[in-house]
C-alpha cells in the first residue's frame, strides 16, 4: 500500500491503529504523509489514540520526517498531542558541553502540548550505557509524566548516533513494550533492493517480537520512485506496509535548495 493508504480510524481494542485503503485514481495532487506531493491523504484519527513509538534499525532512515508527519495527521485530529524522546543526547537544551536533540527540538516546536524540552527528554545515552535497566525505569517513569498531560503521545526511538550497535533496536523495542506503544517500523530503502529491504524488515520484526513488541506498521522511507511498488510488494507482513519515495532536499538540503525555497515563498507572498 502506498502512502496513501495511512489512516488513524477510530480504534477498537488496539488504542492506536493503522489500516490501509486501496488507492483511488486521481488528478489532483494531494496532501501525503509529512506534506509530500502526489500522494492523497485520507486520515482520519480515533479520539482514543493513545501513542506510537517510531523506531529504526539503523540511521539516515528519514524517522525524524516520519515521526513529523504522523505528529501533524494527530495535531489535526486529537485534543492535544505531546512529544518523547527516550533517549537523547542532552537532557536539557543547555546541558554544558552537549548540543540539544534537533530532533525533539524539532518536533516540539510542532506539537500542540507546550511541555519544556526537559520534561520531553528520557535520559541520555550515557545513562544507557552506565546501567541499561535503571534507564528503562527512568524512561517509564518520565513517559508517564508526558502521557498524563496529553491526548496522544508520538514516542521517537534512538538515533544509532551513539549507542550504535546489533542490541540498539532491541532495546528500543523493550522500550517500547513497557510503554505499551505499537511500533512504526522505519526502514531504509536508499540504495537497496527489494530482497535486502524485505531482510532488515523480517530480521526486525522477529527481534521486536521477541522483546514483547508489537507492529503497528512498517514504513519503507527513501525508496526510489521507480521502485516504490516493487519494495512494497517484496516486505511480506500482516501490519500495513507502506513506501515513501525519496526526497532528496527532506535528507540534505542544499544551499541551491534552501535559496528556491526562500525564493519560491517570496513569490508566493507577492501574488497573494
Amino acid at each position: 500500500m502506498s502512502a496513501r493508504g495511512l489512516g488513524f480510524p477510530p480504534a477498537t481494542h488496539n488504542p492506536l491503529t493503522i489500516t490501509c485503503e486501496q488507492p483511488q485514481p486521481t488528478d489532483d495532487h494531494g496532501e501525503g504523509w509529512d506534506g509530500r506531493r502526489a500522494y492523497r491523504s485520507r486520515a482520519s484519527l480515533g479520539n482514543v489514540a493513545k501513542n506510537v513509538y517510531i523506531a529504526s534499525v539503523t540511521g539516515e532512515t528519514g524517522k525524524s520526517t516520519v515521526a513529523l508527519g504522523v505528529l501533524t495527521a494527530l495535531t489535526r485530529r486529537v485534543g492535544r498531542v505531546g512529544v518523547f524522546r527516550p533517549i537523547v543526547r542532552s537532557a536539557t537544551p543547555a546541558e554544558p558541553g552537549r548540543h540539544p536533540d534537533y530532533v525533539l527540538e524539532l518536533l516540539l516546536d510542532h506539537d500542540d502540548a507546550d511541555l519544556p524540552y526537559d520534561v520531553c527528554a528520557g535520559v541520555t545515552y550515557d545513562d544507557v550505557h552506565a546501567d541499561r535497566d535503571a534507564a528503562l525505569s527512568t524512561i517509564v517513569e518520565r513517559y508517564h509524566e508526558v502521557a498524563r498531560q496529553c491526548d496522544a503521545v508520538v514516542i521517537v526511538g534512538s538515533d544509532y548516533t551513539d549507542v550504535d550497535n546489533p542490541t540498539e533496536f532491541s532495546f528500543n523495542a523493550r522500550i517500547a513494550a513497557n510503554l505499551g506503544a505499537p511500533v512504526l517500523l522505519v526502514v531504509n530503502g536508499r540504495e537497496h533492493t527489494p530482497e535486502n529491504v524485505r531482510a532488515v524488515a523480517d530480521s526486525a520484526v522477529t527481534e521486536l517480537k521477541a522483546n514483547s513488541g508489537q507492529l503497528l506498521g512498517i514504513v519503507v522511507n527513501r525508496v526510489d520512485p521507480g521502485s516504490l511498488d516493487a519494495v512494497r510488494d517484496a516486505v511480506s507482513s500482516p501490519s500495513p506496509v507502506y513506501t515513501l519515495p525519496e526526497e532528496p532536499l527532506l535528507s540534505a538540503p542544499t544551499m541551491a535548495d534552501l535559496i528556491g525555497l526562500a525564493a519560491n515563498s517570496t513569490g508566493a507572498r507577492r501574488t497573494g
